[in-house]
């Protein structure tokens, strides 16, 4: 992999965590939170422009591999071919928006109340995980209702000559509290929540 194909996929992953999951991820405030062991994503649309009024690339549509970033939480070293093939052509990009697939595979646990909530392959009602109190976790794969994705800006303008940026990054994730355990009226369910995420841009 290429360093400009890397440095998009970071950078995905960062506008990813403040576009798709401020849209996805509105709804009321869970009761508890708990750390996944699974929490696997794909992409189906990449796009970037320079500003409004610009034409925008499509560096990426279709589905990508899938990257699960509990067990890979270090994409600088972990993306793998996550996405790969991403072509981005020469010219300045100051916007992303990158478009989910809406579908999650999570496994995990909430405690709450001192009992622990583990994922099942069951769905619930409200589209959840119908979580065991025994355990282990089970993988759950779980469908989310996008919301409205927005172009964002990106931290610094990037600049993308003979296929390479001038910008490296370095893009981390925490899944500790990335399971919510949510009140469905008369039963509980586990969904996915926002990972931390922490990021750094070194010129080159």
């Amino acid at each position: 992999m290429d360093k400009g194909t890397r440095f998009f996929i970071l950078i995905l992953f960062i506008l990813m965590s403040v576009v798709f999951y401020n849209s996805v991820f509105a709804d009321p405030a869970a009761l508890a939170t708990g750390s996944t062991s699974v929490y696997k994503v794909t992409m189906n649309k990449f796009e970037l422009d320079n500003g409004v009024g610009s034409t925008p690339v499509t560096a990426f549509e279709g589905t990508s591999s899938t990257l699960d970033i509990a067990s890979a939480p270090d994409t600088n070293t972990s993306v793998g071919n996550f996405m790969s093939g991403l072509v981005v052509p020469d010219g300045d990009y100051s916007r992303v928006k990158p478009t989910a697939s809406g579908t999650f595979t999570v496994a995990g646990s909430v405690s709450y109340l001192g009992t622990t909530y583990y994922t099942t392959s069951a769905i619930g009602s409200g589209g959840g995980s119908l979580p065991s109190t025994v355990g282990p976790a089970q993988e759950c794969t779980i469908t989310v209702t996008m919301g409205t994705i927005n172009w964002e800006n990106l931290p610094s303008t990037i600049t993308v000559t003979d296929g390479k940026p001038n910008y490296r990054c370095r893009v981390k994730f925490n899944t500790s509290a990335a399971l919510g355990l949510y009140d469905m009226g008369g039963h509980y369910e586990l969904m996915p929540q926002q990972p931390d995420t922490s990021m750094s841009l070194i010129s080159q």
